[in-house]
């Protein structure tokens, strides 16, 4: 069967030296007979015509030879920038419009093929010469052109600084890092973002080791207000950035989050002792307890004490404090157990206590 090559949507026929590809599909869009491949002729006559080797398990004897209103996929690509390997050529072609066979017409979509230098290198180069090769899932394959990579000279001193970890606590050390290709040292000026402008908060140096340079950096607590509750303490409250620089160069890095200090807490519960180290206890008296609670003067702590009696623990008393010099003291009574016999001393309690902000 004889048949015109003309370029899709037309009636003008493929320029000779052409190279076709063609499958014919179902309305289910699934190959019918193995693709074919077709040289291009004068006036687009179609010359020879060989089979490729896909799809696999179709009929491989039958020949192409569509029928008016029969669906096809065609691409045409000049001899010069024809794909690489019948595989890559056949992913191209499934990836085409289905269209349609009528009066004797094959129409083709023009395609730009494969670039020369995916399959050869670039002239007069001296350097390594790159190209990838993408893969799909479903077996679709492509290469890209070449690359040919040529000396940048010195470059950059420069990369990728950051910070080690997404965010950072007033108050608390963070860590910064940058990749340096020379020199022996890295300046680094912390940057806090002010509406729509960023200002220098704080600034350190670090060495250069093996073409890297780290440094950590005390937060300065006052950046933020302390979060006045747990909640807060984990809401960001501006951003950091890093402006890493060395022989007359800059960087800026990503911005991390900068979290509140944390919120005033009582801390450190502690029997009050003597100039020996022992709790001090007065017999049949009080017992004195100590919390740290900075930033909390003029707060108040409520002590719980809590005495153990077989096996169990139950109350012994409360004391509720007012917080001086970011500390709590409080004082309580504690009943003291009877003794055995009239030359036995008491046996003294066992105590525990709780201190919490009220």
């Amino acid at each position: 069967m004889s048949f015109t090559l003309v370029y899709a949507g037309t009636r003008q026929p493929l320029h000779e030296g052409m190279r076709v590809y063609a499958v014919e599909i179902g309305d289910d869009a699934a190959p019918r007979l193995p693709a074919v491949l077709i040289e291009v002729g004068g006036g687009g006559a179609a010359g020879a015509v060989s089979k490729l080797r896909f799809p696999r398990g179709v009929l491989a004897e039958a020949k192409f030879e569509p029928k008016d209103g029969a669906k096809v996929q065609v691409i045409a690509v000049s001899s010069k920038q024809d794909f690489g390997s019948h595989k890559e050529a056949y992913h191209a072609l499934r990836r085409c419009p289905a269209l349609s066979f009528a009066d004797g017409r094959v129409p083709a979509v023009a395609v730009a093929g494969v670039r020369p230098d995916t399959l050869a290198p670039p002239l007069d180069v001296k350097s390594h010469v790159l190209r990838f090769r993408a893969l799909a899932k479903d077996g679709d394959e492509l290469l890209s052109s070449a690359m040919a990579l040529h000396d940048a000279g010195t470059g950059p001193v420069l990369a990728y600084p950051r910070w080690g970890a997404p965010a950072v606590r007033c108050g608390e050390m963070a860590a910064m890092k940058v990749f340096a290709r020379r020199g022996s040292s890295v300046h680094f000026d912390v940057e806090a973002q002010e509406g729509s402008a960023w200002k220098v908060v704080g600034s350190v140096s670090a060495a250069v080791t093996n073409q890297q340079a780290s440094a950590s950096w005390l937060v300065p607590r006052d950046l933020l207000p302390a979060a006045k509750s747990a909640g807060e303490e984990s809401t960001p409250g501006k951003k950091l950035r890093l402006n890493a620089m060395a022989e007359f160069e800059h960087l800026l890095s990503a911005s991390c989050d900068l979290l509140p200090p944390p919120a005033p807490r009582v801390s450190n519960p502690r029997w009050a002792r003597d100039a020996g180290g022992q709790p001090v206890f007065e017999a049949g008296g009080e017992v004195e307890m100590l919390a740290d609670a900075a930033g909390l003067d003029g707060k108040k702590v409520k002590f719980s004490l809590e005495a153990e009696a077989g096996g169990n623990w139950s109350a012994a008393g409360e004391a509720t404090v007012e917080v001086k010099g970011g500390q709590a003291r409080g004082r309580v009574a504690v009943k003291q157990a009877q003794a055995a016999g009239k030359q036995a001393a008491p046996p003294r309690p066992k105590l525990r206590f709780k201190a919490e902000l009220v």
